[in-house]
């Protein structure tokens, strides 16, 4: 005989995740699955189905890259070691991780179920170091002197915040270290991403250039970026010219140029605030 409880229990469960489960529709036909799992980090699980032309494949099942992106807001970065693992999570679950992203290729709507739940399994598995992390030094010196820099240029007329997260065309969050925000007419508000040497220059290129495309015209989109890139002599002069091709400004510091960061971002803070 069937215990009631659990009759009762399994009807509870079914009506929470039918409450609180959400599918939505993107641009280009994209769905977003945002199921009622949380991460380590607390953020509800997002899925994407994204439809495919020209394949056979009937959709590709993906994270968007959002749980690598989360990691590395955290300063948590990509090492081989760390790749070697999030490829074994996805083997485990039956995806890929390429690219930054964990993604499966379906045909049918009963691969695309699985898939979903092999997606939130690789999001909730990625995302265990946030539990034992502790930040990077390099990093939370250069935040630090950025702020400070900030608060001593900062005008009556400007108030700054830390880490702003704004919303892509795609429903992707994404975070700015800085912003600049204006209560005066005629001034412009001013995003500040910083780009420190903890994470290699063709991820932040690529993590960058999506956050500069998924923004497009919204009004998030039209703010001011201002990129600081540190130990701009290890990187590419390509990677460079994309990162500034993605910017108003950038300011680019090379090694053991860091003491220049207060000298020269008040100049640069001014002229993008003042920019019409």
């Amino acid at each position: 005989m069937a215990n009631p409880i659990c009759s009762s229990l399994k009807d509870a469960l079914l009506a929470t995740f039918s409450r609180e489960l959400e599918v939505t529709t993107a641009a280009d036909n994209l769905c977003v699955v945002t199921l009622p799992l949380r991460t380590a980090d607390d953020r509800y699980i997002n899925v994407f189905v994204e439809p495919m032309t020209g394949s056979d494949a009937f959709c590709y099942v993906h994270d968007g890259g959002k749980n690598t992106a989360e990691l590395w807001a955290q300063g948590i970065h990509t090492t081989d070691s760390q790749e070697r693992m999030m490829k074994g999570i996805a083997s485990a679950n039956g995806a890929q991780f390429h690219n930054g992203r964990f993604q499966i290729l379906c045909k049918n709507i009963d691969e695309i179920q699985i898939a979903v739940l092999s997606i939130a399994q690789c999001a909730t598995l990625a995302m265990i170091d946030v539990v034992t992390h502790v930040p990077n030094i390099q990093d939370e010196a250069l935040a630090s002197r950025v702020a400070r820099s900030l608060n001593e240029w900062r005008p009556s007329y400007v108030e700054i915040q830390r880490r702003v997260t704004v919303e892509g065309k795609t429903h992707l969050a994404h975070t700015f270290d800085f912003v600049s925000k204006p209560v005066k007419p005629r001034k412009r508000t001013v995003a500040i991403k910083l780009l420190p040497p903890s994470v290699g220059p063709p991820w932040q290129v690529s993590r960058y250039g999506f956050l500069a495309l998924d923004l497009g015209n919204r009004e998030a989109g039209k703010w001011s970026r201002l990129a600081i890139v540190t130990r701009a002599d290890e990187w590419s002069a390509n990677t460079l010219e994309a990162i500034q091709s993605f910017s108003a400004d950038t300011l680019m510091l090379k090694t053991d140029e860091e003491d220049q960061l207060e000298r020269l971002l008040p100049h640069k803070m001014t002229r993008l605030t003042d920019a019409t």
